[in-house]
């Protein structure tokens, strides 16, 4: 009896041990869906959609008065936030490199991604769904792997079918000559000596290899080969390795595919959705305070499936379009709502994304001359009503858009060539009305009228030109 028990009980380590062996080892994410982390998805976008709302828009403020009241301000606003919010979320991943493709997954975020998908191995069963992956910091084993990915992401448009059968007949280890015309071609773009870095009769004869196609035919010692149908060396047509993986089947169970796993080589965690093996949702998690780099590939936790390699957002030259959409409109509406400094271009060229604070901005200055025609009775040039525009501007701004950005654009409006006294004396005025902002703020404090009073009661603490009285 106690035979048996023994031998059931080491048949039990075997079968555990058998199983463990054909699965990845990885480290899980806990409680990812409670940690403070900024979440951003970019589902395929409709860029088209996104540019006719920027025309849209830009054919309403056409149609304005040339002087905008605070309801055409207001009216912009509204319809501008989204158009801002959309774009902003494609401003904060930088998914294209002048000379690589990687995707930059900013520090503390949940980005999701929809990718397409490569089969990297011509001998492995598909991903089933649900099926579990992690993404590695390596190479895999398909001669010029990186420089393709690398050239069909940044500088050519390439079908996914084609560089999938390039990528299959690469792994499968068919020789350059061998390969369709289409293939060669692509191949030869990537790399001008790719014939030497891929199989070929070429390389072989230079190797000077006794029988040569027996090398491609024969297993290295020691290496378990994949069980597959296929033949090495020879090229096959998309269909044939499309069949091929489909009737091959996993021999291990499904491990569950519910919580993120840990990157090899990446401080990242990645949670993988595949559909079939061509597209895949994938949701990058950054827990760290660093922005982090990411292009590689995915292993499946099973040995026997599929690893999957992956592009880049389909989204590059479109964005570009759309990027260069919101920077035209940008400057026209900039130039339509008021005067356009050399500060206020500047801002605007280096972040096209703060548009809306910026149009806040002039809605604020707006106001600012409004107010102080009905203090004053009218808007002077270097008097005490100067001084106070300048103040109210700046305290409603600090208000609105936050102390440093209210600074910014406030000093670059002072970029214009003007006197030098009044440039220091306008540069005081604002830094008066901010600090009475901020003051205020630390109160709740955040009516007009509050912020008005203030700057009047205050009115000694600003500068005005010594050939101006206050009044």
């Amino acid at each position: 009896m106690k035979s048996k028990i023994l031998t059931s009980f080491i048949a039990f380590l075997l079968l555990l041990n058998s199983c463990a062996a054909g699965l990845l080892q990885v480290q899980y994410l806990k409680n990812s869906d409670t940690l403070p982390l900024r979440e951003i998805s970019l589902a395929p976008a409709d860029f088209n959609r996104m540019i006719n709302d920027i025309h849209a828009l830009r054919e309403k403020i056409e149609r304005l008065d040339s002087q905008l009241s605070e309801k055409d301000y207001d009216e912009i606003i509204t319809e501008l936030t989204p158009i801002i919010e959309e774009y902003k979320k494609y401003t904060s991943v930088n998914i294209l490199g002048k000379n690589k493709a990687k995707i930059l997954v900013p520090p503390r975020t949940k980005l999701t991604l929809t990718l397409n998908t490569y089969c990297l191995s011509s001998g492995k069963a598909a991903p089933s769904a649900d099926e579990a992956y992690v993404l590695v910091n390596e190479t895999p084993d398909i001669p010029l792997y990186d420089e393709i990915m690398r050239f069909a992401n940044t500088k050519e448009r390439v079908s996914q079918s084609l560089k999938q059968n390039l990528l299959w007949n690469l792994e499968n280890k068919v020789t350059f000559e061998e390969l369709p015309l289409e293939q060669k071609s692509l191949l030869l773009k990537v790399d001008p000596y790719a014939y030497l870095k891929v199989n070929s009769h070429l390389k072989e004869a230079a190797k000077r290899e006794f029988n040569k196609l027996l090398d491609n035919y024969l297993p290295q010692v020691g290496k378990v080969k994949d069980a597959i149908a296929i033949l090495k060396g020879k090229a096959y047509a998309y269909q044939d390795y499309a069949q091929q993986i489909e009737n091959l089947k996993s021999k291990y169970s499904k491990p569950s595919n519910d919580k993120p796993i840990k990157s090899v080589g990446h401080d990242i965690y990645t949670l993988v959705k595949a559909d079939g093996y061509s597209r895949a949702t994938v949701t990058f998690i950054n827990t760290t305070d660093k922005g982090q780099e990411i292009n590689s590939y995915f292993k499946p936790l099973r040995k026997d499936v599929q690893p999957l390699g992956f592009d880049m957002p389909d989204i590059g030259e479109n964005y570009i379009e759309y990027r260069k959409e919101v920077l035209s409109f940008s400057a026209d509406l900039l130039e339509r709502i008021g005067y356009v400094g050399l500060g206020d271009v500047k801002t605007i060229d280096e972040n096209p994304d703060r548009l809306l604070k910026i149009v806040l901005a002039f809605k604020d200055k707006h106001l600012a001359f409004s107010r102080t025609r009905e203090e004053f009775g009218y808007n002077g040039v270097d008097d005490i009503s100067d001084a106070f525009r300048h103040a109210y501007w700046n305290a409603i701004m600090t208000r609105d858009i936050g102390y440093d950005f209210a600074k910014e654009i406030a000093d670059n409006h002072e970029l214009n060539p003007d006197n030098e006294y009044s440039i220091k004396m306008d540069l005081n005025n604002n830094r008066i009305g901010r600090d009475l902002a901020r003051g205020l703020m630390e109160r709740g404090i955040v009516d007009n009228n509050s912020y008005a009073k203030e700057i009047l009661e205050n009115i000694d603490q600003l500068t005005q030109s010594p050939n101006n009285e206050k009044k």
